[in-house]
């Protein structure tokens, strides 16, 4: 089960991602200014869900296993994909959320058949 934190900027992510008016992506501008007084542990969990937000949002992804693990800002992705092009566009998603320092891209192609 989410967190309410967790959800909550899962939420915001998603109202980012398919467009919002000027004043409310105001509010995006004050929130990214807030985590960088975060704690690590807090920025973790924003990182997290931006990089959830992020692979949800894109359709090739969809159908795939992938766990988001977020450690002092470094992501680890685990899980299984079914193609090469799916892990490779997971790993740019992730390393394109800001303030990630690193992603480990441990995602399995898994073979059909």
């Amino acid at each position: 089960m989410l967190s309410r934190s967790t959800l909550t900027v899962l939420l915001a992510s998603g109202a980012l991602a398919i467009g919002v008016p000027a004043s409310v992506l105001a509010v995006d501008g004050a929130v990214r200014a807030a985590a960088v007084s975060l704690s690590p542990a807090a920025a973790d969990v924003m990182i997290r869900g931006k990089v959830e937000a992020a692979l949800a949002g894109e359709a090739s992804l969809h159908g795939a296993d992938i766990v988001v693990d977020v450690v002092d800002r470094v992501i680890l992705l685990s899980g299984e994909v079914g193609s090469v092009a799916q892990r490779d566009t997971a790993g740019r998603l992730a390393a394109g959320v800001p303030d990630v320092k690193k992603v480990m891209n441990e995602l399995m192609v898994m073979k059909s058949g």
